[in-house]
């Protein structure tokens, strides 16, 4: 079992929503709600807001491999530093999936994504996942 945290934006689709009407397609619950300090309980009729961190857990995924999933951070010499992503030559075997900003901020990348000084990237290596 696992913990993930998202923060609740005010263009997310959860800005507002209440957890009864939450369509959850993954094997993950919403373990609870931290909203200015305090932990709510997400039942039904608690209402998510802009602002609120959501907890939710999961099963845990061990890379016991080590290979398929390499993680670092992007400093002042990195060719890739203030690069969209879409601009950074990639082999078709890998992919960036993550980015993590010095502010705690997770971004689920895509094209457009500028890759900056301090961001700790994810990164998929397929060719470790094949072997």
């Amino acid at each position: 079992m696992g913990f993930l945290a998202t923060k609740i934006k005010a263009d997310s689709d959860l800005a507002d929503a209440y957890i009864r009407d939450i369509n959850l397609a993954f094997d993950f619950i919403i373990a609870k709600i931290l909203r200015q300090g305090e932990t709510i309980v997400p039942k039904g009729n608690v209402q998510l807001k802009v602002g609120d961190i959501v907890v939710m857990a999961g099963r845990s995924y061990f890379d016991v491999v080590g290979t398929d999933l390499l993680e670092f951070r992007i400093n002042d010499y990195n060719n890739w530093v203030n690069k969209k992503i879409k601009n950074i030559h990639l082999d078709h075997e890998f992919l960036i999936v993550l980015v993590l900003r010095d502010d705690n901020e997770l971004i689920v990348p895509n094209g457009d994504t500028k890759i900056r000084e301090g961001d700790t990237v994810l990164v998929l290596d397929a060719k470790g996942i094949e072997g």
